[in-house]
């Protein structure tokens, strides 16, 4: 049932991102959230983890917009040889604060790791 309602939530939402804030949505967003907590915790079987993945359920969307901001930035720096983004550049702009906001968030030891890396 509430699989169901996940898929009707996407095809009117265009994603599964279902904040458990969302008064009109509330039970479900409680519900994509046990999913995920489960989905860490390794205790989803792996049908229900196909049955997930098939209509684009996120497990860890933190990660996962940290992953997108990090491919903008490497992008950027191939463009412009720099990591330097300007919060002024409107073209920029939106992916600047969400990366640098993600990165605020990531542990720090896994940043410096990441940027020894990838030479950044």
């Amino acid at each position: 049932e509430n699989f169901d309602q996940l898929c009707v939530f996407k095809a009117q939402h265009g994603h599964c991102n279902v904040s458990r804030n969302d008064e009109g949505n509330k039970s479900l967003g409680l519900w994509v959230r046990t999913q995920r907590t489960a989905y860490k915790k390794n205790t989803l079987s792996s049908d229900r983890i196909q049955q997930l993945n098939s209509i684009g359920v996120i497990s860890d969307p933190l990660d996962h917009s940290w992953n997108e901001n990090f491919d903008q930035l490497c992008v950027f720096k191939a463009q412009h040889g720099h990591c330097n983004v300007s919060r002024n550049d409107e073209g920029n702009k939106s992916h600047t604060t969400s990366y640098a906001h993600s990165k605020q968030q990531m542990d720090i030891a896994m940043y410096l790791v990441i940027m020894s890396v990838t030479n950044l």
